[in-house]
């Protein structure tokens, strides 16, 4: 009988990181049930990123400056088919987030098939976990913001994140570009946002989906990865701009000049200031697609008055500063550089 493998994708913020923690930490446990988790370039926290990564650097794609990626795929991928035929389990998992990377454009679209041809010996299943795209936005802010990568309020980095293609919004393109290498009946796609509503644990949801059985390993129920409190976004974002100003000099970054526009930004800001940032409705096609092609997958969001103005009202707070006393330590900070912080 021929062996499985599951291809999970993530996307990004949907548990991944709890899940490949899972994985490495109960590997011998899971073999004994027949999955495997391949040791060959596997990390803890971060799965089988060295996979994509090989594939992504043929689109001249940035490999991430942490990751030593200094062989061609050939290498990596042939290394793994080997242990996962060497292997006597039933199943083998390859998991890493940056697999959804695979579909943001033409290149990268091409990469799944080739993905699937080194996998040949094996039937592969594409497992994947989507998150609303207007609430998985907000989430990779908090992430980006949490990383120190995030420079400018909420409302900016949106617009900028369309221009830019729309990383990870729109989700349909990823998933079309591994459909297209495994076929409909590969893919496997499931929404976090109902596994979490119906309060299942999203972890013990993916080990029932690539076969682990009963009996395994308890879940940890300590969260990884977790996203910053939203009352420190933006000290965190303030402390984002000064490092940067430290580590480049205000040449790259006035800081002074910046914490004036920011305070004047949020002071201006009403109860209806985000009016025009409806990022329900930019994605309303998105969300359509998705449910109508990847089902069961999304609520359609704009159908739900209460769910848009709920969401604007969170990101109105964020960029208000309003929420645990934000606009006072803004103030604070203003003072210090100098600043006149007066609304």
């Amino acid at each position: 009988m021929r062996k499985r493998v599951v291809l999970h994708i993530g996307t990004f913020k949907t548990a991944t990181t709890a899940m490949q923690h899972y994985m490495y930490d109960n590997r011998e446990a899971l073999l004994e049930r027949g999955v495997m988790y391949p040791r060959v370039c596997s990390f803890r926290d971060t799965g089988h990123v060295v996979l994509p990564a090989s594939l992504l650097r043929k689109c001249g794609r940035r490999v991430p400056f942490w990751l030593d990626v200094d062989r061609e795929a050939d290498y990596y991928w042939e290394r793994v088919a080997g242990e996962i035929a060497a292997s006597d389990c039933h199943t083998a998992v390859l998991s890493t987030e940056h697999f959804s990377n695979f579909g943001q454009d033409d290149c990268a679209a091409s990469l799944a098939p080739l993905a699937r041809e080194y996998l040949a010996d094996f039937d592969v299943t594409v497992l994947c976990y989507l998150r609303r795209p207007d609430h998985y936005l907000l989430s990779w802010y908090n992430q980006v913001v949490k990383m120190g990568e995030a420079l400018v309020p909420f409302e900016e980095y949106y617009r900028r994140i369309l221009r830019n293609g729309g990383f990870q919004l729109f989700q349909s393109r990823i998933l079309d570009a591994w459909a297209e290498a495994v076929g409909m009946d590969g893919m496997s796609v499931h929404s976090f946002d109902a596994v979490r509503r119906e309060g299942l644990d999203v972890v013990e949801h993916f080990l029932g989906e690539v076969g682990a059985g009963a009996n395994v390993p308890p879940v940890s129920s300590h969260p990884a990865n977790t996203s910053i409190d939203f009352k420190l976004m933006t000290p965190q974002l303030l402390r984002n701009i000064l490092m940067k100003s430290v580590k480049e000099g205000d040449d790259v970054v006035d800081l002074p000049a910046f914490l004036r526009l920011y305070g004047e930004y949020l002071r201006g800001i009403d109860d209806d200031g985000l009016a025009e940032l409806d990022v329900a409705g930019d994605l309303e096609e998105e969300i359509g697609v998705i449910s109508s092609r990847y089902l069961p997958v999304f609520e359609r969001v704009c159908a739900d008055p209460k769910s848009s103005a709920k969401f604007r009202k969170k990101c109105a707070d964020i960029l208000r500063g309003r929420q645990h006393h934000q606009a006072n330590l803004l103030h604070t900070v203003m003072r210090s550089a100098g600043l006149n912080a007066a609304g």
